[in-house]
C-alpha cells in the first residue's frame, strides 16, 4: 500500500494534475487523476485528488462570478462572510463522503495488511523449524482474515499473495505429517523385526523427500540387511539341495559382507559344509580324475572343516579314512593282493561309494586277483568265497568273478565243515553312518542274510534307532512283522539306491530338485530335449517319488509354513497339500506298489514314527510305528 502512495506521488501525471488545479484548470486536473486512478485503482492519494478536482469543477461550473459595485466597505465585508460559509459548508458536504468512503477503508487495510504480514512471517519461521502446529495456527489465521476479503465490482484481492503463500504452507504441513508418519511407520516395522516392510516405508520416505532426517543412511542400512537375509536364504536353500561346495560359498559370501551376522549358525554351517563337501569330494570325483588331485582338494575342506572345530572326530574320521584309502591303493598297485583285498574292503564296508566307483572296481579286481591265487595254491574253497564277494559287488563287469565260481561248482567238491582261508585283518577305519540316525554306529549283528531289500516287495524298510538295534528294519503296511535286518554299510547302500530309484518313472523321466528363478528349490522333470519344471510353490520342494503308473508325484514342501507332504500331477493340474495344518515334520513320501497310498514319517507324535495314509487331500494318517524312540525314512518296496 505504502509502495503504491509513493509510486502516485513521483507519476509525472500527479504533479501535472496538481499545476492544473492550482490554475483552476479543473477539466485537465480532472484528466490527469483519471489516468492515475486507472493504473493504480488502490491508490487513495489518487482517489482522493481525482474527488477534490471534481469537486471545484463542479462548484466551478455553478457558481457565476458577476462584477460588483459596491457602495460601502460594509457592504462588502458581508458579501465576503457570506461566500466564505457557502465555501466552507460546499467543502464539508463533499469531504465528509470522502472521509466515509475512502479514507477510513485505507487505514483498516493499511493495519490488516500488517497483521496479515506479521502472521505470515511466523508461520514461514515456524514451518522452517519444522514447528508444524504452530505453523498451521499463523497459516490458518492468515486464511481467517483475508481468506475471503470483500471486495468491489472489479476489485483484485490485495491480499492475495498472502492467501497464496499460507495455502502453499497448508500444503506443505499436510505433506510433512504425513512423511513423518511413514518414516515413524518404518521404525516401528524395524524394531518389531519386519525389515523388508520397513525398507520399503523407508524407500517411500526417501523417494518423496530424499533429504527427510536419516532416511538415506537407514535405507542403506535396512538394504544390507535384507540382502544378508537374501544371501542366508539362497545359502539355506542350496544346503538342502545337497549343493554343498555352492552353499559352502554362498555362507562365506555371508561372512564376507558381514562377520558378525547369525555368527554362531554361519560358523556351524561352514564347519557342516567344510566337512560335507571334502566327503562329497572324495565319494564323486570322476574315474578320470588324479587321485591325488582329489585327496588334496578334499583334505583343504577337511582342513578349513578343523580350523572351526580342531577336536571334530567326524573330520579326523574322514582323513583317516582317505589315509586308508591311499594306504589301500599303494598295496594294491604293488600286487599285495591279500592286503589290497582287507584294506580297500574296509574302506569299502566305511564309504562304498568312495572316488566315484573307483574303489569299487579295485576291490572286485583285488578279490578275483586274490581268489585266483588261493585256487592255485588249491585253497578252493577260500576261493570260491572271494569270487562270491567279487561277484556281489556292484561293478561294471563281474564276469570273471562269476567265471570262477562256475569253474569250482563243476568240480562238484562234497560240501566241507566250512573252514576258509583267513583273509588278512583289514586296517581298522571309522564306521560311516547314515544321515539322521541317532543310536549307536552298530547294533547287534543279525542273522545273516542273503536277501537284498528289494526282495521284500510289498513291505516297508525304514531307518529305526531302537536301543541296542539300530540301523534298518522291515515291517508289513500295517505295522506287524517287525524284522531287524542289520546296520551294514551294504544296507544302507541298498537302501539308498531304492530311493534313488523312485526318483524315476516307468517312462525313463528322472525327477530332481532344482532352484526356480527365484532361488527356491522346486520340483523338475526331466523332458524331451531339456528339463521342465513341476512345482511353482513358495517354498522349498524336495524328496521327490514318482507313482508306480507314472502320473504322480508325491514330495516334502515348506509352502504351508512347515514340512507337509504335497502330491501333483507330473504333467498339469494345482499341488495338493496332503498334510495340512499338522504343525509338524512329514517327511520322506514313498508310494505303495498299487499307488493306493503313501508312505512317510512325522513328528507329530514327538518322536519321528512311520505313518500311512491314502494318497488322497483329507485323507487320516495310520502310525503304524508306535515307538518311543525315532523311526524314519521309509521305503514301500515294489
Amino acid at each position: 500500500m505504502f509502495d503504491a502512495e509513493a509510486n502516485v506521488r513521483d507519476d509525472p501525471r500527479y504533479r501535472e494534475g496538481l499545476g492544473h488545479m492550482q490554475a483552476a484548470r479543473w477539466s485537465k486536473a480532472i484528466e490527469c487523476f483519471l489516468l492515475l486512478t486507472r493504473d493504480f485503482p488502490d491508490s487513495a492519494l489518487a482517489q482522493h485528488a481525482l474527488g477534490e478536482a471534481q469537486f471545484k469543477a463542479d462548484l466551478d461550473s455553478r457558481t457565476s462570478v458577476r462584477p460588483v459595485t459596491v457602495s460601502s466597505g460594509v457592504a462588502r465585508k458581508w458579501v465576503m462572510r457570506v461566500a466564505l460559509v457557502l465555501v466552507l459548508a460546499v467543502v464539508v458536504w463533499q469531504g465528509l463522503p470522502l472521509v466515509t468512503n475512502r479514507l477510513v477503508p485505507a487505514i483498516r487495510t493499511m493495519q490488516l495488511t500488517r497483521e496479515v504480514n506479521d502472521l505470515l512471517a511466523a508461520g514461514n519461521k515456524a514451518l522452517e523449524a519444522k514447528a508444524l502446529d504452530a505453523a498451521e495456527e499463523h497459516y490458518s489465521g492468515i486464511l481467517a482474515r483475508v481468506g475471503n476479503y470483500p471486495l468491489g465490482e472489479g476489485q483484485a484481492n490485495p491480499f492475495a499473495r498472502q492467501v497464496s503463500v499460507a495455502e502453499d504452507g497448508l500444503q506443505q504441513i499436510a505433506f510433512q505429517r504425513e512423511i513423518a508418519a511413514l518414516y515413524e511407520q518404518g521404525l516401528l516395522l524395524q524394531e518389531q523385526g519386519n525389515v523388508r516392510a520397513a525398507l520399503d516405508a523407508m524407500r517411500q520416505v526417501q523417494a518423496r523427500f530424499p533429504d527427510y532426517q536419516d532416511v538415506a543412511e537407514r535405507v542403506a542400512e535396512m538394504s544390507r540387511a535384507v540382502d544378508l537375509e537374501d544371501l542366508f536364504t539362497d545359502a539355506e536353500t542350496k544346503r538342502q539341495a545337497g549343493l554343498y561346495v555352492e552353499a559352502l560359498q554362498a555362507y562365506l559370501n555371508i561372512r564376507a559382507t558381514n562377520l558378525s551376522y547369525r555368527r554362531e549358525m554361519v560358523t556351524s554351517r561352514l564347519f557342516e559344509l567344510y566337512l560335507a563337501a571334502g566327503k562329497q569330494v572324495m565319494r564323486t570325483a570322476a574315474p578320470e580324475r588324479d587321485v591325488r588331485e582329489v585327496y588334496a582338494e578334499a583334505q583343504t575342506y577337511f582342513r578349513e572343516a578343523l580350523s572351526l572345530q580342531p577336536r571334530s572326530q567326524e573330520v579326523a574320521d574322514e582323513q583317516a579314512l582317505a589315509e586308508a584309502y591311499q594306504a589301500a591303493e599303494k598295496v594294491y598297485y604293488e600286487a599285495q593282493w591279500a592286503d589290497a583285498v582287507a584294506q580297500l574292503g574296509a574302506v569299502y564296508d566305511a564309504a562304498p561309494d568312495y572316488l566315484g566307483g573307483r574303489l569299487v572296481e579295485m576291490l572286485y579286481d583285488a578279490l578275483v586277483r586274490r581268489a585266483d591265487e588261493l585256487r592255485e595254491a588249491g585253497d578252493t574253497y577260500g576261493a570260491y568265497a572271494l569270487y562270491e564277494r567279487a561277484a556281489g559287488l556292484p561293478a561294471s563287469d563281474t564276469s570273471l568273478a562269476q567265471a570262477g565260481k562256475a569253474a569250482i561248482d563243476a568240480l562238484a567238491l562234497p560240501t566241507p565243515t566250512r573252514s576258509p582261508t583267513a583273509v588278512p585283518t583289514a586296517t581298522p577305519v571309522p564306521t560311516a553312518r547314515p544321515t539322521g540316525a541317532s543310536g549307536p554306529a552298530a547294533g547287534p549283528t543279525p542273522t545273516p542274510t542273503a536277501m537284498p531289500l528289494s526282495a521284500y516287495r510289498g513291505k516297508i524298510v525304514f531307518l529305526s534307532d531302537q536301543p541296542g538295534q539300530t540301523g534298518l528294519w522291515v515291517m508289513g503296511p500295517d505295522g506287524s512283522g517287525r524284522q531287524y535286518l542289520g546296520n551294514s554299510q551294504e544296507l544302507y547302500t541298498q537302501h539308498a539306491q531304492l530311493v534313488a530309484s523312485y526318483r524315476y518313472a516307468p517312462s525313463g523321466q528322472r525327477a530332481f530338485v532344482k532352484n526356480d528363478e527365484g532361488g527356491i528349490a522346486q520340483i523338475w522333470v526331466t523332458a524331451a530335449g531339456g528339463e521342465r519344471q513341476v512345482t511353482r510353490l513358495s517354498g522349498l520342494c524336495y524328496d521327490p517319488a514318482w507313482s508306480p503308473n507314472g502320473a504322480q508325484i508325491v514330495f516334502v514342501s515348506e509352502a504351508s509354513g512347515s514340512d507337509d507332504i504335497w502330491v501333483t500331477y507330473a504333467e498339469s493340474g494345482e499341488p495338493a497339500d496332503l498334510t495340512p495344518a499338522i504343525g509338524s515334520w512329514e517327511k520322506h513320501p514313498s508310494w505303495s506298489p498299487d499307488g493306493s497310498r503313501i508312505v512317510f514319517w512325522s513328528s507329530r507324535a514327538g518322536p519321528q514314527q512311520i505313518y500311512t495314509m491314502a494318497a488322497v487331500v483329507g485323507a487320516a494318517a495310520s502310525n503304524i510305528s508306535n515307538t518311543t524312540w525315532n523311526e524314519y525314512d521309509p521305503v514301500w518296496v515294489r
